[in-house]
């Protein structure tokens, strides 16, 4: 070999420093600039905002500082229905924590839904939005999802029994 050629082994030094460095600097990058914002565990939150029966607004992103947890479901959803006993013992349980029901069904007319949500006697707010299902890509029902207090999305599951949240609120709380 001359001396003015590569070799092959000198090559792939390299190529693999290369995507050493590219690795090191993608990974600050995305470090240095946080959570990105999405649906899944370890993203920031993305945010919605949904109408409660009183005409009360709640928006994800007014309530950093705080714990929340979003319940997406539906009305004739009888899993859902399991849940709702879930998150009434949870509520009834203590407090550090904000509890949000969102009905998903883009089906179910306005007037059913509230006549059905006035006859549950719901203690924390619950409205419509199936959009908010769909943004959050709510597949099966009901579906929890746990935002910290830093908008960081900390749990995303199905069916979660009492003794799963209580832990999750005295985790993040």
């Amino acid at each position: 070999m001359g001396e003015n050629q590569v070799s092959i082994g000198d090559r792939k030094i390299v190529l693999v420093a290369a995507l050493i460095l590219v690795s090191g600097l993608a990974w600050w990058y995305m470090g240095a600039r946080g959570p990105e914002e999405g649906i899944m565990v370890g993203s920031r939150a993305q945010d919605f905002t949904v109408v409660g029966l009183e005409g009360d607004s709640f928006v994800l992103a007014e309530h950093r500082g705080e714990l929340v947890i979003i319940d997406f479901m539906t009305t004739w959803c009888g899993p859902c229905e399991l849940q709702l006993r879930e998150l009434e013992e949870l509520y009834d349980s203590g407090s550090g924590f904000r509890i949000i029901s969102v009905e998903i069904d883009p089906t179910l007319r306005e007037q059913a839904f509230q006549v059905w949500a006035t006859d549950k006697g719901f203690k924390w707010l619950v409205g419509q939005s199936p959009e908010a299902g769909r943004q959050y890509k709510v597949g099966t029902i009901p579906t929890i999802v746990v935002v910290d207090k830093e908008g960081e999305i900390v749990y995303k599951a199905n069916f979660t029994t009492f003794e799963q949240l209580r832990s999750l609120v005295e985790q993040h709380g």
